[in-house]
């Protein structure tokens, strides 16, 4: 397991140990503002200070293979969880984008934001990307629509300092400020769950836990780690650190957690035993940005994107076969937490986690015979194959619609029959059915499978000799001209709901252009409104003047009787 970490450069750890891997010098400017992991844990890609953003490889040495040039002043960039295809980038202007990492292009523009986005990041499903402003504001866009779902505000503060989104729970974000208030919301509801006075100075990092969908971990400049029960509302434990964190970010077994500190330390603790790390290494010579865990997932044949020497180039679909992960342990961390000084021998309860894409063989899940199934793994080691198993179902069936052979092979057939019968009406069965009998006359009757006892052994079933020949299922055959005409259908209706959505958008421009020049019009007027009316009035004032000291017929007749007394 790798960890990585931000300042003036790149530098990946190996966990817990800190045992220093790979080290990245960016040719940008200054120091690195923003990092992520692709799905697969082969790409990063980083946000510099200043420049364009830049995408790594870290398969079996660090490389870099592409700047993103089409954005100016990027400050954050995220990763999608679920492809490695598309990165979602924030800018200074206010700006949230998505770029394609195939096309090397922009793909899609989200709504303006008021002031400039320093953090995104995209909810477990990708059905939504959450965007921190500078101006306090958290916007929720929808991955689908494109437009803006929701403003979020935290209460009692107006700014925001820390974002985050719960790694599973695909409904929950979380978010710190300046003034120590940490708050989580739920974007299916738009409800604020709880918010909490965490810290008594700034929220530097927030981050879910990977295995509980309420417990939350903060850090903040008042060198407090704190552990926050959202469901409880309470907080479990709050370790004092000996200086300010700056960063954090859970293991993804849920049991281990990172903390950067402000002179570039990294701290290694462990959830149950948290009075002290266990690890401690140097990871940088200043302030740590961020940190976070590589990201693992295996998939089989999994689509891979290679970029060719020639930037101008379009990186190539690569199929990347990779090992199947059928299972994870991990351990609830939350019910081991201590901080006395020795830890107590407590018993850890091991749980199996799957998801969508560590689920290892879907038909034998789906048939209850993997290693989560109780049932099927107390009589794993005496059940044939499922292969096996259909085979021998299918020889039976044929023997028996044979009269020449049922005669012969009627006892080892039937005994067959029944073992493998027993297996599958446990099994593959939906409704616990298994027939009794089989009679032309009769109807067929079914009663429910006996459950298997202590010992387990199933009590043994009587059927008759004669099996009932099972009914092949027809393939459902689809014309090449329905495909066609469904293909058309669908396109047309995509067509048309696009259409309708460009539509609306540039009638709402057009609207918005036309209110503005509107008001521009009327600001004009009131304008030249108001030069008349300066106009007429200082014309009166001269108007005024001139009749008061005006020069007439009467006023010359005066002056010259006057000089002639002279």
């Amino acid at each position: 397991m790798y960890i990585a970490s931000i300042a003036n450069d790149l530098k990946i750890h190996v966990w817990p140990s800190g045992q220093l891997v790979h080290t990245y010098k960016s040719s940008a400017q200054g120091c690195l503002k923003s990092i992520s992991w692709s799905k697969d844990g082969s790409w990063l890609v980083l946000v510099p200070n200043k420049g364009a953003a830049e995408i790594i490889s870290v398969r079996d040495n660090i490389k870099h293979l592409h700047f993103i040039q089409d954005i100016q002043q990027p400050t954050c960039a995220v990763f999608q969880n679920t492809t490695k295809r598309n990165i979602a980038l924030g800018t200074t202007t206010g700006m949230v984008l998505i770029y394609d990492i195939k096309s090397r292009n922009i793909r899609k523009h989200f709504p303006r934001a008021p002031s400039t986005i320093f953090k995104v990041e995209y909810c477990a499903k990708d059905s939504f990307l959450a965007a921190a402003c500078e101006n306090g504001e958290i916007l929720l866009y929808n991955s689908v629509t494109y437009n803006l779902s929701a403003s979020y505000k935290l209460p009692n503060s107006k700014t925001v300092s820390a974002l985050c989104c719960h790694p599973s729970r695909r409904n929950l974000i979380g978010a710190g400020s300046h003034e120590g208030i940490v708050g989580v919301w739920d974007i299916h509801t738009n409800k604020l769950i709880c918010h909490n006075q965490a810290h008594a100075a700034t929220v530097t990092d927030i981050t879910f836990s990977p295995i509980r969908g309420d417990l939350i971990a903060t850090i903040g400049y008042d060198r407090k780690l704190a552990f926050y029960d959202m469901s409880q509302k309470v907080s479990h434990v709050q370790t004092i650190l000996e200086k300010s964190p700056t960063a954090v970010d859970f293991c993804p077994d849920g049991i281990g957690i990172a903390v950067a500190l402000q002179d570039g330390t990294i701290n290694a603790y462990d959830t149950r035993q948290l009075n002290e790390p266990l690890y401690s290494f140097k990871g940088h010579n200043t302030l740590i940005k961020q940190i976070i865990f590589q990201k693992k997932f295996f998939e089989n044949n999994s689509v891979d994107y290679a970029f060719s020497n020639d930037s101008n180039d379009s990186p190539e679909e690569v199929s990347t076969p990779r090992a199947a992960e059928t299972s994870r342990q991990s351990i609830d961390s939350i019910g081991h937490m201590f901080c006395g000084d020795v830890l107590p021998d407590i018993p850890e309860v091991q749980t199996e986690v799957f998801s969508d894409l560590d689920a290892g063989d879907s038909f034998i899940d789906a048939i209850g015979l993997n290693s989560n199934n109780a049932t099927a793994n107390s009589a794993r080691d005496s059940l044939p194959s499922i292969s096996e198993g259909i085979k021998k179902v299918s020889q039976i069936l044929e023997d028996s619609t044979r009269p020449s052979s049922l005669s012969k092979s009627r006892p080892e057939s039937i005994t067959q029959f029944q073992d493998v019968q027993r297996r599958i009406s446990d099994t593959i069965l939906p409704n616990k059915v298994i027939f009794q009998s089989y009679n032309p006359l009769d109807t067929i009757k079914a009663q429910s499978t006996p459950k298997l006892t202590i010992d387990g052994k199933c009590p043994n079933i009587e059927i008759s000799p004669t099996v009932p020949i099972l009914a092949k299922e027809n393939n459902l055959r689809v014309d090449a001209s329905e495909h066609e005409k469904m293909i058309q259908t669908i396109v047309r209706q995509e067509i048309k709901t696009e259409l309708q959505i460009f539509h609306q958008q540039i009638k709402y421009e057009l609207m918005d252009v036309a209110a503005q020049m509107r008001r521009h019009m009327l600001d004009l007027h009131m304008s030249i409104i108001k030069e008349f009316v300066q106009m007429e009035s200082a014309l009166n004032k001269l108007k005024d003047m001139y009749n008061e000291n005006a020069f007439g017929d009467d006023c010359l007749v005066k002056d010259n009787i006057a000089w002639r007394k002279h």
